[in-house]
C-alpha cells in the first residue's frame, strides 16, 4: 500500500523537476505554442531526470500496459518498493478528454496483476489560465467560467471536468501547482498536478 509519506516524497520530486525545467526552458520555445507536444516531452524528461538523479529509481518511458496502452513514464523505487505511474499533458484548456483519459489509464493500474501493491499515480498538466489554476486548486469545486474554449469543452462533454474533479477529490490525494516561469499579464506558466493511490 502506498503511504502518504511516499506520495509526499514524490510530490517533492515533482517540484524539483519543475525547478530544473524552469532553469533550462526558454519561455519562447514551447508553452507559448501550447498545441505543440514539446513542453509535454520536456516536462516528462525533467521528471525522469529528477528520479534518475536520486539513484533510487528505475524509470521507463512509454511503459507498455495491456490492451495496447502506454504510460508516459513508469518508475520503480528501489528502497521502498512503490511503483509510480506518470502521465503528462501539455494543457487542460481544450484538452479535457485526453486529460481524463490519462487519469482513467492511471486508475486502470489498480487492475493490472503485475503490480502487487498500490501504484502511486501522478498526473501533470501544463497550464496558462488563472481560472483553470483556481479550479484545479479547489479540487474542481468552483465553477469554471470565462474561458470560451472550456465552455465549448463543457458543452461537448459536460461530464469531463466533473470526472477530472472527482480524481482531484480522491481521499488522500495531493493536489498542487508549481510555477515554471514568471506570469505575464493574465498568462500563467505552471504545472498542475495530482498524486493519488
Amino acid at each position: 500500500m502506498s503511504t502518504q509519506k511516499e506520495m509526499e516524497l514524490f510530490e517533492k520530486r515533482i517540484v524539483a523537476a519543475v525547478e530544473t525545467l524552469k532553469k533550462h526552458q526558454d519561455i519562447n520555445s514551447s508553452e507559448r505554442y501550447s498545441n505543440s507536444e514539446i513542453n509535454e516531452a520536456n516536462l516528462t524528461h525533467h521528471i525522469a531526470g529528477e528520479l534518475i538523479k536520486h539513484g533510487e529509481y528505475y524509470v521507463a518511458a512509454e511503459y507498455p500496459l495491456p490492451m495496447g496502452m502506454r504510460l508516459d513514464l513508469m518508475s520503480y523505487h528501489l528502497g521502498t518498493d512503490p511503483w509510480i505511474g506518470i502521465e503528462v499533458k501539455n494543457r487542460l484548456h481544450s484538452n479535457s478528454g485526453p486529460v481524463l483519459g490519462d487519469l482513467k489509464r492511471l486508475a486502470y493500474l489498480d487492475q493490472c496483476p503485475e503490480f502487487e501493491d498500490d501504484v502511486i499515480k501522478v498526473m501533470l498538466v501544463m497550464n496558462r489560465y488563472p481560472e483553470l489554476s483556481a479550479w484545479w486548486s479547489s479540487r474542481g469545486e468552483i465553477e469554471l467560467q470565462g474561458i470560451a474554449a472550456i465552455q465549448r469543452d463543457q458543452a461537448a462533454a459536460p461530464g469531463e471536468y466533473k470526472e477530472i474533479g472527482a480524481f482531484l477529490q480522491r481521499p488522500g490525494s495531493l493536489v498542487g501547482r508549481v510555477e515554471w516561469a514568471t506570469p505575464e499579464g493574465d498568462c500563467l506558466y505552471e504545472v498542475l498536478y495530482v498524486v493519488f493511490s
